[in-house]
């Protein structure tokens, strides 16, 4: 069943509870309030309410481990923003070998939208049990559905209530694409401590998000908001912003402040939503948007037991 068919079929209160209350679906979620003790100028822009956090570990099963006595060497694959673009997804996993078996997908936000098949992208996650987190994508659109009411005349007339090509992106999508997407958590932290010299014990651990993390702020009093959209930080305030010519780029001061800290204590993240930056490798993060969407690359971090690397493949979608 496509998404608004769902929603021609559903009491507003089932949409709620059928958006907001189907949980632990492909993870093993923890929720934390985003009311928690958090520096004041780590508020979200007034124009936004605040929202909860949401943060996953992935199972430990998933990890590399030198273990290979009942299984083979696995590996994580952590891809960025595929907007729908399938065949230029098929294109990198052929490159990379992917074997489900052996091999973890997580995808960084924005895996849905833009592109030509949506629905593509998000059944075959579904199909490999593949990891994610919500991007701002992601969020638009469940906040489109969830503006929706099946007593509203809208949906009948052509649910010209929502934006055109969200409409669109609900017309290719299932329930069960909805809800592997309503899933998605805002962190999905690796927890890589787990494995004893992972990574050769230089980060205490690997932290996947959409659009970044304030620095100095524990993981479940980020603000969901600008996990989701932040590009820069305001020198002066310290504040999140999603608007990178309002400040200097998060990842730069939060490089700045992961070097401070004593060996094997900082966190590295990974994340996507910059496609202007395009691929950024530092010490503390990796940017893997590279704007597979408009023409560029799509590109993937692989975590191994002998380290980690960047792979990418040419968009198959023209400029």
């Amino acid at each position: 069943m496509h998404a608004l068919a769902l929603l021609a079929a559903l009491s507003l209160a089932a949409l709620l509870n059928y958006l907001f209350e189907s949980t632990q679906l492909f993870f093993h979620r923890k929720s934390y309030a985003s009311s928690s003790a958090r520096p004041s100028s780590a508020a979200p822009p007034p124009s936004h309410e605040a929202e909860q956090i949401t943060i996953a570990k992935l199972p430990a099963h998933f990890l590399p481990t030198q273990n290979h006595l009942d299984h083979p060497p696995r590996r994580v694959i952590i891809i960025g923003d595929i907007h729908g673009c399938l065949s230029t997804l098929h294109a990198l996993l052929s490159k990379l070998s992917f074997t489900p078996a052996a091999d973890h997908l997580i995808f960084a936000g924005d895996f849905i939208n833009k592109g030509p098949d949506s629905h593509g992208v998000v059944a075959f996650a579904r199909k490999v049990g593949a990891s994610c987190v919500r991007g701002n994508h992601e969020d638009k659109f469940l906040k489109a559905l969830q503006s929706l009411s099946s007593s509203d005349e809208n949906i009948k007339n052509g649910v010209r209530g929502i934006d055109r090509k969200m409409k669109k992106l609900a017309e290719q999508l299932t329930r069960g694409d909805v809800e592997f997407i309503q899933a998605c958590p805002h962190i999905l932290s690796l927890g890589i401590g787990r494995v004893p010299g992972l990574l050769h014990g230089k980060f205490m651990d690997v932290v996947v998000v959409h659009g970044g993390l304030e620095p100095g702020v524990p993981l479940h009093s980020q603000d969901a908001f600008s996990v989701m959209n932040m590009r820069a930080i305001v020198p002066r305030s310290g504040r999140p912003e999603a608007r990178r010519n309002k400040g200097v780029a998060w990842w730069r001061v939060w490089n700045k402040a992961q070097k401070r800290l004593g060996k094997g204590e900082g966190t590295l993240v990974v994340y996507g939503h910059d496609s202007r930056q395009g691929l950024v490798e530092k010490e503390f993060s990796v940017g893997l948007d590279s704007g597979c969407v408009n023409g560029g690359r799509l590109s993937a971090l692989v975590i191994d037991e002998e380290g980690m690397g960047v792979v990418s493949v040419k968009s198959h979608v023209k400029d």
